[in-house]
């Protein structure tokens, strides 16, 4: 099995339970626990008053989330972000850094693009819309997708549907993370059927993924607590055929840092692009512990314990990188152009 970082209340009653609406598509900036199970988790059941136990998982790894405004070059590729998900995961003491791009216009939310050290899409044809937020209890939708993938050294084109819907609600149990117990959820559900092509060979492969993302529902601010993805990448004419299971728990506190007060907050890279020297600015109170800097395959190419503000990156190659400041009140990530 591998793992991959895709794409994050009060005890209540069953009886007491109502359906709510998920408020927004964006999760908690903050904290998640990679998690593998030796026992399948089944996700078949769908409609009301659902009982998810989900209590024999072994944490693999980590994972923090965090929110940015998108920049000038990450607009010219991804036409109609207007955020950018970025998501740094450590298994085995690994990094591997991934980002989800969107775009929120009139609360109506699409996925612009997908960068992830296996596989990049870009919706740049046709963006992946989930719906109108709030989503409610009932609600479907099937939108066409299609735009240009990376895989590897292997580009080409893709086509296919996402399928979006608000088919379960109930109570939540898992026994990782900080997730209370009888946690009342609404899950949203995608599935993603992609057609590849690759040079001239059209329809060469498929990608299919499917998220179940379970969202709580009593805070008001519908953070996901738990996702779990799987994706099937076939491909015969170039050899590939892999299956990816993704299981993310939510670590952070349910009141936790609202999106928007993190972007006000985060870390900025002075100048960017930068050719030589990487100054870190950082809001007033912010202190700097540890630096890492890791390039757009996910690789970790400079790690230091430190408080320094400047670092010296002229020894670089060209190209895109993410640098993560940690102290003991989090982790902020900004992402930059070395020249």
């Amino acid at each position: 099995m591998k793992i991959k970082i895709l794409f994050g209340t009060l005890f209540i009653t069953l009886l007491n339970y109502a359906q709510a609406p998920i408020n927004t598509f964006y999760g908690d900036a903050g904290p998640y626990l990679l998690a593998v199970t030796a026992v399948p988790l089944s996700q078949t059941a769908s409609g009301a008053n659902i009982n998810w136990n989900f209590t024999q998982l072994t944490q693999a790894g980590t994972a923090v989330h965090s929110y940015q405004m998108p920049t000038e070059a990450d607009i010219n590729l991804y036409p109609g972000t207007t955020m950018v998900s970025d998501i740094v995961a450590t298994v085995d003491g690994i990094e591997t850094a991934s980002q989800v791009f969107s775009s929120d216009v009139s609360n109506v939310v699409s996925i612009t693009g997908i960068a992830n050290p296996g596989l990049s899409l870009n919706y740049i044809t046709n963006n992946a819309t989930f719906g109108t937020f709030p989503l409610n209890y009932g609600h479907t939708l099937t939108d066409p997708v299609a735009g240009t993938y990376i895989y590897g050294t292997y580009t080409g084109t893709f086509s296919g549907t996402m399928t979006t819907s608000v088919d379960a609600y109930g109570i939540f149990n898992v026994n990782l993370g900080n997730v209370p117990a009888n946690t009342p959820v609404t899950r949203l559900k995608t599935v993603q059927s992609l057609s590849l092509n690759y040079s001239v060979f059209t329809n060469v492969g498929t990608g299919t993924q499917t998220t179940y993302s379970y969202y709580n529902s009593d805070t008001g601010t519908s953070i996901p607590v738990f996702r779990y993805a799987i994706t099937y990448i076939n491909v015969p004419l170039l050899s590939i055929n892999q299956t990816i299971t993704d299981i993310e728990v939510y670590n952070g506190s349910l009141l936790g840092t609202d999106r928007n007060e993190m972007l006000t907050s985060k870390m900025q890279i002075v100048p960017n692009p930068v050719a030589n020297e990487l100054n870190i600015e950082m809001n007033p109170g912010i202190l700097i512990e540890r630096v890492t800097i890791n390039d757009s395959a996910g690789r970790m190419v400079f790690a230091r314990s430190t408080n320094e503000k400047t670092i010296d990156v002229g020894g670089l190659q060209k190209g895109v990188y993410f640098a993560k400041v940690t102290n003991s009140s989090g982790t902020y990530i900004q992402k930059f152009i070395k020249l």
